[in-house]
């Protein structure tokens, strides 16, 4: 008899409170202090990439449970759709949100990686 996988009735929220539950901030300023610990790895990190990172380094250990890729994928997936939600969020409560230096510098290594400089 096939095990029914139930991982399909994760949303984005549900994912994110039971693999993460730390504020997105944090999340991703761990994930950005991770990836400059390992100075192999190309700096150039997207959220997407960040949340599927975390999800197969890091997950299979939290729970002692042999995940399937199909099911590490659709975690990360979640997860993403839970960051992007939450900074879309921000932006529609308060779009007069003046950032600090400090969320300006993660912004920029979330949505600038590696430095690139935007053509103008």
């Amino acid at each position: 008899m096939k095990k029914k996988n139930n991982f399909r009735k994760l949303t984005p929220e549900s994912a994110w409170l039971h693999y993460v539950n730390i504020p997105v901030e944090d999340f991703l300023e761990l994930c950005i202090e991770q990836v400059d610990e390992e100075p192999n790895d190309i700096h150039a990190m997207t959220v997407d990439e960040m949340c599927r990172r975390y999800a197969f380094k890091i997950i299979p250990g939290l729970d002692k449970k042999l995940y399937s890729l199909e099911e590490l994928e659709y975690i990360a997936q979640m997860l993403a759709e839970y960051c992007h939600a939450f900074f879309a969020e921000i932006s529609e409560d308060d779009p007069d949100h003046v950032y600090t230096e400090e969320e300006l510098k993660l912004l920029d290594e979330i949505f600038n990686p590696g430095g690139k400089q935007n053509p103008t």
